[in-house]
């Protein structure tokens, strides 16, 4: 503990006698500076903070070192601030440039998404015939969630089809449950378009008698409607659950690919 205590205090006393000193030597400088010593004069404008000595040296060489250095410093200091000035603008201008960018990019995607639509397209080869059956479907804007045991949330898919043995029809397909279209007291789904009223279409059930399809009638009134509108709503009897909407975006139906 002693030896600490005596360290610090040789230390501080160290500092001591070197600012003492230092203090001293500016003391001569500044008197030499004064009596026109140039030498004395540049050892003080050299030091960190010459313009403290400018109250004391009567010297104008000092004084017009001085006004030099200042004006330099401030130079260097007015460089930089514009440099860094330039560069926050640099970036400010590459970051617009790039959102610039970035949204037009986005818009570009977006035009060709709504110039394609939400249409997909494919082919497929019916075995019967070896001809190509061409399908444009789409998949619902909403979900359905219905109890055990069709439970878990599912959308609707809408299709319109080209097949060599059927000709063209249209469909709307569930993943799980039952639709209700038959030849009794479900014979018809409720299709809409935008604002317009809906219109009752004539359905009917597949061949193979599942109930997660119903076919729809009419295909050809479809398309044409399909070619103004914006959005379709087809609402279809479902077991258990009553009438059931599902949402499409017909936009831009493309029929030279069906």
């Amino acid at each position: 503990m002693k030896k600490r205590v005596l360290y610090t205090l040789i230390g501080v006393g160290t500092l001591s006698g070197l600012l003492a000193f230092g203090a001293t030597l500016n003391n001569q400088n500044i008197s030499k500076c004064n009596k026109g010593d140039e030498v004395a004069c540049n050892e003080l404008i050299d030091l960190p903070f010459p313009e403290n000595y400018k109250d004391r040296i009567s010297n104008p060489y000092f004084a017009d070192k001085l006004k030099l250095k200042t004006e330099a410093t401030a130079k260097v200091k007015a460089d930089a601030e514009a440099k860094e000035k330039a560069a926050r603008r640099a970036r400010t201008e590459a970051d617009l440039a790039a959102l610039k960018t970035k949204n037009n990019k986005k818009a570009a995607e977006q035009a060709k998404l709504d110039a394609q639509g939400e249409w997909d397209y494919s082919t497929y080869t019916d075995q019967a015939t070896g001809q190509d059956t061409k399908q444009a479907w789409l998949t619902s804007k909403n979900q359905v969630n219905w109890g055990f045991p069709y439970s878990g949330p599912q959308n609707g898919k809408f299709t319109i089809r080209n097949h060599p043995r059927h000709g063209v029809d249209a469909y709307l397909k569930i993943e799980r449950g039952q639709l209700l279209c038959d030849n009794y007291s479900n014979t018809t789904v409720l299709i809409r378009f935008d604002n317009a009223a809906a219109t009752p279409y004539s359905c009917t059930g597949p061949a193979d008698h599942s109930t997660e399809i119903v076919f729809i009638r009419g295909v050809g009134a479809l398309e044409i409607r399909m070619k103004t509108a914006k959005t379709m709503y087809v609402t279809v009897n479902v077991y258990q659950q009553g009438s059931v909407t599902f949402r499409f975006n017909v936009r831009n139906y493309d029929r030279s690919k069906v």
